[in-house]
């Protein structure tokens, strides 16, 4: 036998003369989050006003879509993730200048599982957008499209556009379109 003698140790009474909280929630509400985002592809240029190249900027050589000052279309798609109902389009554009507009627009069509992939038209088109270039050189600009109508599972085709004859169009040297991301919202 031990000379050590163990003591009582009495069970914890929470004290009454203020209340008390556990640190941690007893039941936490379960929340679903948003799907993550999803990268679109942008595919196909729609005519010579828009082409694919790349230029050296300070320590990298970012890949690009150019929309010259005309009108300049791209092609695209997105994958809707599944129980999504609307999300945004984002797009990251940039410019080599200080001053002036450019004035983007979107159409899109969402194609569910078992539909025609050859529709006759884009289905929506939320509002153009003049878009003010910042005042540094090659600043990114992010310009956002409101996306509604999805079905998760949906691909979305879209076609984005420079309208460079539009009035409110001032730039004069091309719009850089560095990429494009679907984020789901609801």
């Amino acid at each position: 036998m031990s000379d050590i003698e163990t003591p009582e140790i009495e069970p914890f009474t929470p004290p009454t003369s203020t209340p008390w909280v556990p640190m941690y929630p007893v039941n936490p509400p379960i929340v679903a989050p948003l799907p993550p985002v999803v990268p679109a592809q942008l595919v196909m240029p729609l005519d010579s006003n828009t082409y694919w190249t790349a230029f050296a900027l300070g320590a990298w050589t970012p890949g690009h879509w150019e929309f010259a000052n005309a009108a300049a279309y791209l092609y695209g798609q997105a994958l809707v993730p599944p129980g999504v109902t609307s999300a945004n389009l984002r797009f990251v554009i940039a410019a080599n200048a200080t001053a002036g507009v450019t004035r983007m627009g979107l159409q899109y069509t969402p194609v569910a599982n078992g539909e025609a992939m050859n529709f006759g038209a884009f289905t929506s088109a939320p509002p153009s957008q003049d878009v003010v270039v910042p005042a540094t050189a090659y600043q990114r600009k992010d310009v956002i499209f409101a996306l509604t109508g999805l079905v998760g599972s949906d691909l979305v085709a879209f076609v984005v556009s420079r309208e460079g004859a539009h009035a409110n169009d001032t730039l004069t040297v091309p719009a850089l379109l560095f990429g494009a991301w679907l984020e789901p919202t609801g």
